[in-house]
């Protein structure tokens, strides 16, 4: 599958602006910066501040959040409007399966940006309530990976990636507030530490968002690990069950809805006519978010892996749960899902289309439900992250990867724009 990327709207180098989303400790004499020293650093995805070093060496001042690039207003009535906008079309190739290549063109050129409103002082608001004077929330961003299994190394690739978000171009995401993981997490215990470990120094990661796959179910200790250890650990999540991972979790605009499979509301990858149920009503509860994200482990349309053996195995449930997920458009913004180990996008309004369930397509059908598969953090073809930016209104979702090593640098392979109705 080929996701053909426009280079001229995603720059891969952001020059010179660093997010930091780490908290360095460090001897109270250490000297990191030099005196008059400047860099620029992270205020919203349109705007960079700058920082200045401390007199003493030690440290950063406060990100000064103000358009540096803004024109300056000299006194004078010469208005000089040097407008050069190259549009330099270059399209990047990026085979994701090297033994099934399907050419198929899913090339979201829409070029929409996420405001990212600031207060009156410039300032970047943080937590629950990071509104604006204007009523505007400020853009925020999570990410989501999946099926890390026993690859260690490459699991923790994942993670360190997000934390230091080194593929980060225009517009920058900020740091991500929590990670999505939709199953397949075995070992569960060793896989959740790595997470507290590398993340022990990350104030803004706030949650580890686990979904139950077909292989931590099959196992009691990882299954009860989940139940009993990771899901009470996460603030803010409302469980149905404390035997199950059906919960919701609100987060400033937005609603996440975990969906297991292999609970009461579903066996078998499928999702029960009792699972449907449970989650309208959640989506129906959600009266102040502005957007939803669903995740559950196996796919409605697997691609690659797992074609006839997923949640599309029960094609009656699979289109009546995904016919009552477009009926709610208007905030369900994708699905998260796993268990193929390839990443791949497509978005669905009718279930029963042929081109829903044919292997070789990747539909994308207006007024549909996003179906995004994260791939795999571990045991795939490609290590794979996938970002979300959150704004007021659009979502952007960005995808990088790496080869399944330990260190392996990550590439952006797609990029594109959910706008909201």
């Amino acid at each position: 599958m080929k996701y053909r990327l426009r280079t001229f709207l995603f720059p891969l180098i952001a020059a010179g602006v660093v997010v930091t989303c780490t908290i360095r400790t460090q001897r109270s004499d250490e000297r990191i910066c030099e005196q008059n020293e400047v860099r620029t650093c992270y205020c919203t995805p349109d705007l960079s501040g700058i920082q200045h070093c401390r007199e003493d060496g030690t440290g950063w001042e406060e990100c000064i959040c103000v358009d540096i690039n803004a024109d300056e207003d000299t006194g004078t009535d010469a208005d000089t409007d040097s407008d050069a906008d190259t549009d330099s079309d270059t399209d990047t190739d990026t085979d994701m399966d090297s033994d099934t290549d399907i050419d198929t063109d899913t090339d979201a050129d829409t070029d929409t940006d996420i405001d990212a409103d600031t207060d009156a002082d410039g300032d970047a608001d943080s937590g629950m309530d990071a509104a604006t004077d204007s009523g505007a929330m400020e853009s925020w961003s999570f990410a989501a990976i999946a099926d890390p299994r026993w690859y260690q190394a490459t699991f923790q690739n994942a993670l360190m990636e997000i934390r230091d978000m080194n593929v980060n171009p225009d517009p920058m995401f900020p740091c991500p507030e929590f990670i999505i993981l939709p199953g397949d997490l075995d070992p569960n215990e060793r896989n959740y530490n790595d997470y507290k470990d590398i993340f022990s120094d990350t104030p803004s990661m706030k949650a580890y968002l686990a979904v139950m796959g077909n292989h931590d179910y099959d196992k009691a200790a990882d299954r009860d690990y989940m139940y009993h250890t990771i899901l009470p650990e996460q603030e803010g999540i409302i469980r149905n069950s404390n035997d199950d991972t059906n919960y919701y979790m609100d987060w400033k605009n937005m609603r996440f809805i975990a969906v297991d499979q292999y609970s009461e509301f579903g066996a078998k990858g499928c999702i029960n006519d009792a699972g449907l149920a449970w989650t309208e009503s959640v989506i129906n509860s959600a009266v102040d978010s502005r957007h939803i994200f669903i995740a559950f482990h196996e796919p409605a349309f697997p691609r690659y892996r797992h074609l006839t053996d997923s949640f599309n195995a029960c094609p009656n449930q699979r289109n009546a749960f995904w016919n009552m997920l477009v009926n709610h458009v208007d905030k369900v913004r994708a699905v998260f899902v796993g268990h193929t180990h390839y990443y791949y996008r497509l978005r669905v309004a009718d279930p029963t289309s042929a081109e829903a369930d044919d292997p070789a397509k990747f539909p994308d059908q207006d007024g549909g439900v996003y179906q995004i598969d994260c791939g795999a953090a571990g045991r795939g073809v490609r290590n794979t992250v996938v970002w979300v930016l959150v704004g007021n209104d659009d979502i952007r979702v960005r995808v990088v990867d790496a080869a399944n090593d330990a260190g392996a640098d990550f590439q952006l392979i797609d990029e594109w724009v959910i706008p909201a109705d």
